[in-house]
């Protein structure tokens, strides 16, 4: 009869070697990298895309407005008002930024709250692992130990 120190299932002493049949990965957990996979790249690529012709439509939105308060306006505005006028582009300029700016920080904040709850299920995913691999090193345990009293 074998002694629990010459057990190769003696707690306390983890196998290293990948090959060996008793090891378990403790990081990475069997992912050869921390980078996504292609299809999660993919994704976030195209949230990208999205965003980037969202801002693009929102500045030509912005352009096609100006231009038309600049149509109704006329040539009836004498050239000395052309300091206000100047000024008014400025602000309508600054509030198309604004604009943009809030729906940016919406689609944001959207893809934290999405990101969050990613976290929370791949969370939940390995605390259910964790509770099963502790729940069949305590039966392997307690039947090591039935075993050496018999």
């Amino acid at each position: 009869m074998r002694s629990n120190s010459d057990s190769p299932l003696c707690p306390g002493a983890p196998a290293c070697d990948p090959s060996d049949p008793d090891y378990v990965p403790s990081l990475k957990l069997g992912y050869c990298s921390h980078l996504p996979g292609p299809q999660l790249r993919s994704k976030r690529h195209q949230r990208y895309q999205q965003r980037a012709a969202d801002a693009q439509d929102r500045s030509e939105r912005c352009t096609a407005a100006h231009v038309l308060v600049d149509l109704s306006h006329g040539d009836t505005e004498a050239s000395d008002t052309s300091d206000n006028d100047d000024v008014s582009d400025i602000i309508k300029q600054k509030d198309c930024e604004i604009a943009a700016l809030k729906h940016e920080v919406s689609a944001l904040q959207n893809t934290v709250t999405n990101l969050t709850e990613e976290l929370n299920s791949l969370k939940s995913a390995a605390d259910r692992t964790s509770l099963s691999c502790m729940q069949s090193t305590n039966f392997t345990a307690e039947f090591i130990q039935e075993k050496d009293s018999d």
